[in-house]
């Protein structure tokens, strides 16, 4: 992704792509809050070499949540499942 194309999404609002399907980020966002331990949630894009780019998910869990081991694995599934089986976070960071 070219430095043009990465300036336009600060104009245009967030888009992803994912395996040629485009995801906005609110879609991200609130695929991960429908979960119920998820308090908030948002997305970022972090350039990769290898798929140019990944997403990695930041949330914020319920009062009372702790995150424990696999958690970030639940919520990437969650997130397929209501996404679509290629639309996951390649890591998730919990708070």
């Amino acid at each position: 992704m070219s430095k043009t194309e990465r300036e336009m999404r600060a104009w245009t609002g967030q888009n992803f792509i994912k395996d040629t399907v485009r995801y906005q980020e609110e879609y991200w966002d609130s695929a991960l809050v429908s979960h119920p331990k998820v308090a908030e949630a948002a997305v970022i894009g972090k350039p990769d070499e290898v798929k140019d780019e990944v997403i990695v998910a930041f949330v914020i869990l319920k009062t009372g949540i702790e995150a424990t081991a696999g958690l970030d694995k639940e919520l990437s599934k969650h997130v397929r499942t209501v996404l679509s089986p290629v639309a996951y976070p390649e890591s998730v960071y919990t708070s």
